[in-house]
């Protein structure tokens, strides 16, 4: 077993059904009567007029255009969207007078019942508390963050701020005079405020929004970083609130061209564009579920020490107000020549080879499709399909009716792992030229049909998921390939080394090594990525995961929600829950992935042990904190809604050890089934072994995956 966690106790409880009706009274308070107004101020700070070129942001000024146009679906009226960002994008520059203007506009023209949503992209820093801030040296950190208008200047000792800078506690007194009105508000700050990192590989399309006080002249700053607290310490008026962090302390906020392969991609912030397409292609959830669905984003894309935060009074109340029901995934339909095109793309959470019902109308039911079709080809907002037949052929658009809609009835989710080559810049030729032979395409294959691995190899500074540096011999050091995250990121020596592997064995058993940890990675992102394409189907409401965290040395427990993502040490202990408040049974399994990608299951822990719960049943784990793993670790719960009699499904199989330092004992294990025979067994119909699985209606209507992401670090 892994030492991410030590199971210390596990037990059976009985669920008392009035924990679920608490929960739907707790939603429907919280979900009142549509908004009167729906109003929003987005801020994208792009130029800096006293800031060096080097931090200059493309992003900001794309990420407030994909908000105005998220917001249009949403029911936001154009009148009431004020953008601040540059020309043409926005109405006027981001300065500190316009934004601090245009949140006082907003107050005095906010009402009672409406929903204001407030988007902040740009950068973030951070100054020594000050008195005039919030209270005489308030901040347990000694520190104040602020974010950076387009006119921030320098440190100014006579006043003992940044000229210009906004002050997280301003931030703060202005949301709360929105609250003061009755209006419900709903902050996102794409912005952070540590600096700390070491870039093993330059990666051009990639920046991060912060910069480091002494940047801006702050005498004496500490570089601890801060989380991006604007609104935390608001006093609590009559609106509810929801704030969304791009990132906690020991976090980063980057930016980067998305979405990933499209050929319209375009700098944005990694934060604000997994939001957006979130709130995008899931119309009618609530904020928690948006955040617990934007971490399994991170999870499956970028999942190498990127934070988000999430808080707030109003975090079960349905996003923007509405009291809708969730929508049918369903656009109309727009005719060309060979294929038909829908208003909907990557920021809704299509992908290529995505499946739809052709259908005659909007209320049609789905077995009354005139025609299937996929998903060509897909750009930012929009699809373009290619509709066919019952036999498979292609079908003339203009056979389809002009009021015809498509309903998405299969998504579509990457299941290749994308590498960037490692940059051969100054390595010695004749240790270039061995590099590429590891590394040729041809050779980096699976032995057999068992290993089902599926590389896309890019550029050195291209997008990817993972990123590779060669480092010829250095003294007693062998030449080393070290794998890095996507935004080129390397820590050399201690707590979290960055794995790597030793290139001082024969090409052979070097090739091996490779393949088996590339597949351990691909394996892990893999079920990151399913989890983020499943929902939660009506036939398992009542059921999933619940954490509390007993702090080493501490008595008493603190109940944590699922979008909370701690820090945790050595000692630190989790108490799980896996509750089947639903009225059928649930198979349940529990996953541990640790930071070196070994999973663990924790639920069945043993081969045989059952794993169905029964309606209102409960299953206890207590676990303890090993730490002996650094760096981003997470749980896995899959559920799946069980017909009685039924045959168990248990998921352990998908057990496999960590990456290692060390050389040796890798070899694959034979028994340990594919992720895609996961797909299979639980109704994803159509998948391919090698392309692109489809998440089908049978696994949306049954499978239901959650996610709990923490950071585990050295005890100090």
């Amino acid at each position: 077993m892994s030492g991410l966690l030590r199971v210390r106790a596990r037990r059976w409880h009985r669920v008392p059904s009035i924990v679920g009706l608490a929960m739907l009274a707790v939603v429907a308070m919280l979900g009142c009567a549509d908004a009167q107004e729906r109003r929003a101020l987005l801020v994208g700070v792009s130029r800096y007029d006293n800031l060096a070129e080097s931090f200059q942001l493309p992003g900001p000024a794309n990420d407030v255009v994909l908000a105005a146009a998220v917001l249009r679906e949403n029911g936001f009226k154009p009148e009431h969207v004020r953008i601040l960002a540059e020309a043409p994008v926005g109405e006027s520059r981001p300065t500190r007078a316009a934004i601090m203007a245009a949140l006082a506009d907003l107050a005095a023209q906010t009402g009672n019942g409406d929903v204001v949503y407030l988007h902040f992209s740009g950068h973030g820093s951070q100054q020594p508390a000050h008195a005039a801030a919030g209270g005489a040296r308030s901040e347990a950190d000694m520190l104040d963050e602020i974010l950076l208008p387009a006119d921030v200047g320098s440190w100014d000792g006579a006043v003992g701020s940044v000229a210009n800078a906004i002050v997280d506690d301003e931030i703060g007194t202005a949301l709360a005079a929105i609250r003061a009105k009755g209006a419900f508000v709903w902050a996102v700050f794409d912005t952070c405020h540590s600096a700390t990192m070491t870039r093993g590989v330059a990666v051009e399309d990639v920046r991060l929004r912060t910069v480091a006080p002494a940047a801006l002249g702050v005498p004496d700053a500490l570089d601890r970083g801060g989380s991006a607290s604007a609104s935390r310490r608001a006093a609590g008026p009559a609106g509810a609130s929801v704030a969304f962090y791009a990132a906690q302390s020991h976090e980063r906020a980057p930016e980067m061209r998305l979405p990933r392969g499209s050929a319209d991609r375009k700098p944005h912030g990694l934060f604000s564009f997994t939001t957006l397409s979130v709130i995008a292609a899931n119309p009618g959830i609530t904020y928690r579920q948006a955040a617990q669905r934007v971490l399994q984003s991170y999870g499956a894309d970028f999942r190498w020490g990127f934070g988000p935060l999430f808080e707030g009074s109003g975090l079960d109340a349905p996003v923007f107000g509405s009291t809708d029901a969730p929508r049918i995934r369903q656009w109309p339909i727009r005719r060309g020549v060979a294929s038909i095109e829908i208003a909907a793309g990557a920021v809704h959470r299509i992908g290529e080879g995505a499946e739809f019902a052709v259908l005659p109308g909007p209320t049609s039911r789905t077995d009354e499709a005139i025609a299937g079709a996929r998903a060509v080809s897909v750009s930012t907002f929009t699809s373009v399909l290619q509709a066919r037949t019952a036999g498979g052929g292609a079908l003339d658009p203009r056979a389809i009716p002009e009021n015809a809609y498509a309903r998405l009835i299969g998504a579509r989710f990457r299941a290749d792992l994308g590498i960037a080559r490692p940059p051969t810049d100054g390595l010695p030729p004749d240790f270039a030229v061995e590099l590429a032979a590891l590394l040729a395409a041809d050779q980096l294959q699976g032995a057999d049909d068992d290993d089902r691995l599926t590389i896309t190899w890019v550029a050195p500074d291209a997008a990817a998921d993972l990123r590779l540096l060669a480092e010829p011999a250095k003294g007693v050091e062998p030449p080393r390939l070290w794998f890095l995250s996507p935004v080129g990121e390397i820590v050399r020596d201690g707590p979290g080394r960055t794995f790597s592997l030793a290139l001082d064995a024969d090409p052979k058993s070097i090739r091996r090594e490779l393949l088996d940890s590339l597949a351990r990675i691909a394996k892990s992102t893999n079920l990151l990525r399913l989890a983020g394409e499943l929902g939660r189907p009506a036939s398992l409401t009542g059921a999933g995961l619940t954490v509390a965290l007993r702090r080493a040395g501490a008595d008493s427990a603190t109940a944590l929600a699922l979008q909370d993502t701690p820090l945790l040490h050595g000692g630190d202990t989790l108490l799980l829950s896996l509750v089947n408040g639903s009225n059928r049974p649930v198979d349940m399994t529990l996953l541990a992935i640790d930071a070196n990608h070994g999973i663990t299951p924790l639920y069945p822990a043993g081969a045989g042990e059952a794993n169905r719960i029964e309606p209102r049943g409960e299953y206890l784990i207590e676990a303890e904190i090993q730490a002996d793993t650094i760096g981003t670790e997470r749980l896995v719960l899959i559920a799946v809604a069980a017909e009685p009699g039924a045959e168990r499904m248990d998921f352990g199989f998908l057990a496999q050890p960590r990456l290692t330092q060390l050389r040796g004992g890798t070899a694959r294990d034979p028994g340990a089934r594919d992720l895609y025979a996961l797909l299979e067994a639980t109704g994803f119909r159509g998948s391919s072994m090698r392309g692109a699985p489809s998440v089908g209606r049978a696994a949306l209507e049954t499978v239901m995956m959650q996610v709990f992401t923490w950071s585990t670090r050295p005890r100090r």
